[in-house]
């Protein structure tokens, strides 16, 4: 090898190994970072159900009837919970919960249990057992089905399961005679499940945010909704006996498909809240729709006079329908 080719070797042989020596020390200062970070992570667990201990153990001695549990990044709830059977509100929102302990079923008082933002993929049979809650919330979740058991809980009000993974609700659930609202979002419906209709006590009903094509004639057994959100599905039309829904206050059937409008809607003469922004095939103007939903929530912008809209609706139609005639 000529000298000069040799010396130029051995000057990139140390900064060759130099960079060798940084990368390790790279890899090992990154696989120390991520074990601390597990060792962190599992500390703040260990101290988050150590915390979660003292609460109940507070709750028994105190017979306190709320527990909060809440935000302890709880991955697992104590059994100890069992104990506590005059609870009556009990609060786990915001933690890492997969599973729920069958010693759930203990506490025979509770009546609002609130379960949202954890990851739970199921519910343990003995949900069914807790024949007094009025409200249970499961929003954000992973469920991905429900356990028949729940048709037990002949007191429940409100049922909240919103952004989960549901493609079907169990037969069961046609038990749940006192329900009055049921929120539904965000799940994977793609057609309403004939169980919800036997629901003939229901005053609201959230499905946005699901695959919904179709809505069957039998809707119009639900005489007592005064809200519904069909909101962000693939409707196309409505069946004529929605236009039976005459308690309806607040109806929001944006972001969908619908192209035609049931010939009877204006006989929902007490509604307060008519959305139908999102559908373009409908012929209806921003300035005819109104506000835009969210101010109109939110901001508490005065919304478009249902009446209006309706109005608007069939001159457009009508004016269509005629100019196709003259076409013929």
């Amino acid at each position: 090898m000529p000298a000069e080719k040799k010396k130029s070797a051995r000057a990139k042989r140390p900064r060759q190994t130099a960079l060798k020596r940084k990368r390790a020390t790279g890899e090992k200062r990154s696989v120390g970072d991520a074990r601390r970070s597990e060792r962190d992570g599992s500390l703040e667990a260990s101290q988050g159900y150590q915390e979660a201990l003292n609460r109940i153990n507070d709750c028994q001695r105190h017979r306190s009837k709320s527990l909060n549990l809440s935000r302890l990044g709880l991955c697992s709830l104590p059994p100890e919970i069992g104990k506590l059977r005059w609870l009556k509100r009990l609060n786990l929102e915001e933690n890492q919960l997969s599973f729920l302990t069958p010693k759930i079923g203990r506490l025979g008082s509770l009546e609002m249990l609130f379960l949202g933002d954890n990851n739970l993929r199921e519910l343990p049979s003995q949900i069914g057992q807790l024949t007094a809650l009025e409200g249970l919330y499961l929003t954000r979740n992973h469920l991905t089905l429900l356990p028949q058991e729940i048709g037990q809980l002949s007191s429940l009000n409100h049922l909240y399961l919103g952004d989960n993974q549901l493609l079907e609700l169990p037969k069961n659930i046609t038990k749940l005679l006192a329900l009055t609202i049921l929120n539904l979002r965000g799940n994977k419906l793609y057609t309403l499940p004939q169980e919800i209709l036997q629901l003939t006590g229901l005053t609201a009903l959230f499905l946005h945010n699901n695959r919904l094509s179709i809505i069957p004639p039998e809707i119009d057994r639900l005489t007592r909704l005064t809200r519904v959100n069909l909101s962000n599905n693939q409707l196309s039309t409505l069946p004529p006996e929605f236009a039976n829904l005459t308690q309806l206050e607040e109806l929001d059937l944006q972001k969908n498909q619908l192209t035609s409008l049931p010939d009877g809607i204006g006989r929902l003469s007490g509604l307060t809240h008519f959305f139908l922004h999102g559908n373009p095939s409908l012929g209806l103007s921003d300035e005819l729709l109104g506000p835009d939903p969210a101010c109109s929530i939110h901001r508490k912008v005065k919304p478009k006079p249902p009446a209006e809209i309706i109005a608007a609706y069939f001159r457009i139609a009508g004016d269509a329908g005629e100019v196709l005639g003259n076409a013929r």
